[in-house]
């Protein structure tokens, strides 16, 4: 019930805290300008060193607001996913950006990396997910609903199995649920429209099978 340290450095709008694994870094989206009326929102995400409270890196270089951020599982890196339509991995050790993925149509709003940090995963507004190679930048595979053409019906939500290894997205319109095997971008499952898995689904943590319910 008592504080054990108070954080320095805060920015004027922060959101979305997470801790890193180890419990060593705890990171925030935010704003870097001043909230000005006649200036551009550009993000920032900053990280703190949870053993000292202070402001270890404020990470900036996305042209628009910080629309979520993920810790990779061994704390080493930090991915950011921004409105400026691209994200970012960055290396906690040093605080430089060592990766950069553009090419989304619309903002970045989600994603995840895989355990080994071979591949991140970004989910966009434009009712898109991307699989990319982390090393060489390159496309992986896209994930999209069978009638994204037609009324660019978007992802509802992305998550991923325990080690990445495979991951789901649930689409708005029908809530049709994609299994995606993500070093490959291979379809594993295509639920129909009568398995409604939005509101109970959970991968076994060997990531052999799965559990949901079925809609009647």
């Amino acid at each position: 019930g008592k504080t054990v340290t108070t954080l320095e450095g805060i920015s004027i709008l922060m959101y979305h805290p997470r801790y890193s694994p180890d419990g060593n870094f705890f990171a925030t989206a935010g704003l870097k300008n001043n909230l000005r009326a006649d200036s551009k929102l550009s993000g920032v995400a900053n990280v703190w060193d949870t053993r000292s409270g202070k402001l270890a890196f404020s990470l900036a270089g996305h042209s628009g607001a910080v629309n979520e951020l993920r810790f990779s599982k061994d704390s080493k890196w930090l991915a950011t996913f921004s409105q400026d339509s691209t994200a970012r991995i960055w290396d906690l050790l040093t605080g430089k950006a060592i990766a950069a993925f553009g090419g989304h149509e619309k903002g970045v709003y989600n994603g995840f990396l895989t355990k080994d940090n071979k591949f991140l995963v970004t989910q966009t507004f434009s009712g898109l997910a991307r699989i990319w190679d982390t090393e060489s930048g390159n496309l992986v595979g896209k994930v999209q609903h069978d009638s994204f053409a037609v009324n660019r019906n978007g992802i509802y939500t992305i998550n991923p199995s325990k080690t990445g290894k495979y991951f789901k997205t649930v689409f708005y319109d029908d809530y049709r649920t994609i299994i995606t095997e993500t070093s490959t971008g291979r379809t594993v499952l295509n639920f129909d429209t009568r398995k409604d898995t939005s509101g109970f689904f959970v991968f076994s943590p060997d990531e052999k099978s799965i559990i949901y319910r079925e809609k009647k």
